[in-house]
């Protein structure tokens, strides 16, 4: 099953290694985590970032998520001839993105005259959670034991958010000191690496906001029963 991802930037969805016209290969902690919880997702899937919509369906060009994922499942459906689109974006303190999101799924699919599968989800407050969350994955990417990695993190990563006053609640921030510590550097290898480590059950434990409810409808919109 090839699939169109959409999100914010190399880390949710890879690099951009290929021109926007031949389609990017999916990658990054969505793409890896995805192709983890369903592993019938073709690993040539493609991938665009939010930005680069509007290349493709001017209504991309509209304000709102609603209008963008509309456009991202006609781009992938029409365009590209794919079987799903899978658009995921941080929540970034707005607990109306979702429901935004879900109006344009409905809005895309009721355009199509074919089956086509559609995936929203938000990552709570941002896709870092999906890093941090990981503890046995991280832990063990990182080369430390999993008590002393949750030593040094929240009890709820899905509480951290990027704008936020005090730096240890930054998550971009602490993933990076964490990094830092093994001699390591944050960004999108580690990221995918950590991913692919990555047991989805155990992160939605840790993410039950964003990452619980995002692998649920990718479990059953793709036909991959659970367990």
């Amino acid at each position: 099953m090839k699939l169109l991802f959409v999100g914010e930037g190399p880390h949710d969805i890879g690099p951009q290694v290929a021109p926007i016209e031949t389609q990017n290969p999916a990658a990054g902690v969505v793409g890896t985590l995805a192709c983890r919880a369903v592993p019938t997702i073709d690993k040539d899937s493609s991938a665009l970032r939010w930005t680069q919509l509007a290349r493709f369906h001017p209504d991309a060009r509209k304000s709102g998520f609603a209008a963008k994922v509309a456009a991202a499942i006609l781009i992938s459906g029409r365009k590209f001839g794919l079987d799903g689109t899978i658009c995921v974006a941080d929540q970034d303190r707005d607990r109306g993105r979702l429901a935004e999101m879900q109006a344009g799924r409905e809005r895309g699919l009721a355009l199509l005259s074919f089956p086509h599968a559609a995936v929203c989800a938000v990552a709570v407050e941002s896709i870092e959670a999906w890093t941090l969350g990981a503890h046995s994955a991280l832990a063990a990417e990182l080369g430390i034991p999993v008590p002393v990695l949750k030593s040094k993190l929240p009890s709820d990563v899905e509480d951290l958010y990027e704008s936020s006053g005090k730096l240890d609640k930054r998550p971009k921030q602490l993933l990076q000191r964490l990094a830092a510590e093994m001699h390591r550097n944050d960004g999108v290898d580690l990221r995918t690496a950590v991913a692919q480590r990555t047991d989805p059950d155990e992160l939605a434990g840790a993410c039950p906001r964003g990452f619980a409810p995002f692998l649920a409808r990718l479990r059953s919109e793709l036909c991959c029963p659970s367990g």
